[in-house]
């Protein structure tokens, strides 16, 4: 969920800098906002609207309450990842600790790297 809120930042901010002459001023703000408003519902956020005055002025409020979402984001969706990486070591640790305890010939045969084939005859 982090990681689509991240995206649709990310879709509102290159929509705002790629604003050109032929498109209209309407459409580029009908599109920021509808990442906006993706980014609002995914986190509980309250970033506001872009209106006008937002698109003309160079040092937008606006403009600089998405980068710091950006950042905000971006910094939780990485404690996130790290959590579940963490986990998934622990994980992974204690059952080769449980392997060592309880089912030793299963711990020495992946030391040993001894596969158990099939047995033909």
């Amino acid at each position: 969920m982090l990681h689509q809120a991240l995206t649709h930042i990310k879709k509102a901010q290159r929509a705002w800098q790629i604003a050109k002459p032929p498109l209209s001023i309407h459409s580029i703000i009908l599109r920021v906002n509808k990442h906006i408003e993706r980014v609002n519902k995914l986190t509980d956020q309250n970033i506001p609207a872009m209106v006008d005055s937002d698109l003309s002025s160079l040092g937008s409020p606006l403009k600089i309450i998405l980068g710091e979402k950006k950042n905000e984001l971006w910094k939780a969706r990485n404690l996130e990842s790290n959590l579940e990486q963490t986990e998934r070591i622990k994980f992974f640790v204690n059952k080769r600790y449980d392997n060592f305890q309880n089912n030793t010939s299963k711990m020495l045969d992946s030391i040993l790297q001894r596969k158990k084939g099939k047995v033909n005859l």
